[in-house]
């Protein structure tokens, strides 16, 4: 019997395989995928050498953005109002807030130190969707890095999308962001290494991704939205980040769960055997097919348990803050 190593850990002893099958365009091919008995990160067996055709050009990240014009007093108001939701208040930024409300922000940005002009780097983000977010409420200082866009896309506004891989970027940066995009990647350890000299002194590395110590895949098991196989080669739980940062030389400051009822809809979905993406609209099944499975008030208990998931550390989704260890 073969004995995996872990992805995060390099155990080999006692790790649990199990078949997982790719549900969200309804192929149902099976991958192997086993649980590490050491930090219980869940992770394929063997990548598949035609991994890409699992990511069609219909797959969400990849879908390119168009940014809005640059300059005049809207953007310039933006900014202001920008600033002072980062803390660097004015009584213009309060007045802006209070007419416009708050900044869209990822909730990553309320736990590290930024501001309008912070050098943030987006890790795998395909076609600029996050960039293109941020650029919209009022950052200015964007790139990206995916080696898997077509060429590098460059906007007029300055913001630039790399056709690279991590270890070929240059440059600092103040927030290096892998907004699900970290549990499409094999090789953590090198991953967070190539991270390191990119990161800027202060500066802080965020990943959001699924994380395996869930009341999701506890439930749910192979039917769990987030598995994902085969696109999801490593789901991590808090341990394996910690051993991760260790690893690596940097530093776990802060960790939550940040999950939706998505972890219910989504794994819903997939034990009916319903593919998440519908074959002939392209629509995502779980913003309405899933709903029309359930009432109003399991749908809002849904929301509830959703919430108190999160506040017991058992949400699908996890928030993890990283930062040059001392």
């Amino acid at each position: 019997m073969t004995q995996y190593a872990c992805d995060a850990c390099a155990n080999t002893q006692d790790n649990r395989t199990f078949s997982a099958h790719e549900m969200m365009f309804g192929t149902h091919d099976s991958f192997e995928y086993f649980e590490c008995a050491r930090c219980h990160a869940l992770q394929i067996a063997v990548v598949p050498d035609n991994l890409g055709d699992y990511y069609p050009d219909n797959y969400y990240s990849f879908a390119s953005m168009e940014l809005p014009k640059s300059g005049g007093l809207k953007r310039a108001l933006k900014r202001v109002r920008l600033q002072h939701a980062l803390g660097h208040t004015s009584l213009l930024g309060s007045a802006l807030v209070g007419l416009n409300g708050r900044p869209d922000l990822p909730d990553s940005f309320a736990h590290v130190p930024l501001h309008q002009d912070s050098r943030i780097l987006d890790v795998g983000g395909g076609g600029g969707e996050l960039l293109h977010h941020l650029y919209h409420e009022g950052f200015g200082n964007l790139t990206g890095v995916d080696p898997f866009v077509e060429q590098d896309i460059v906007f007029d506004q300055g913001v630039t999308i790399y056709k690279k891989t991590l270890s070929e970027m240059q440059g600092k940066f103040d927030l290096i962001l892998f907004n699900h995009s970290f549990e499409h990647m094999n090789n953590s350890p090198e991953v967070l290494r190539d991270v390191t000299p990119l990161l800027a002194e202060g500066g802080h590395v965020v990943l959001a991704m699924p994380v395996a110590h869930c009341y999701a895949w506890e439930h749910y098991g192979v039917s769990w939205v987030q598995l994902d196989a085969p696109r999801h080669l490593v789901i991590h739980t808090t341990k394996s980040v910690e051993l991760l940062a260790e690893q690596t030389g940097l530093k776990l400051v802060h960790n939550e769960c940040i999950s939706t009822t998505f972890q219910f809809l989504g794994s819903e979905i997939y034990a009916r055997d319903i593919p998440l993406i519908d074959p002939e609209t392209g629509e995502n099944n779980s913003k309405a097919r899933a709903r029309s499975l359930f009432t109003t008030e399991e749908l809002a208990a849904f929301e509830t348990q959703a919430v108190e998931l999160n506040a017991s550390g058992k949400g699908d989704t996890g928030l993890f803050i990283l930062s040059h260890g001392k």
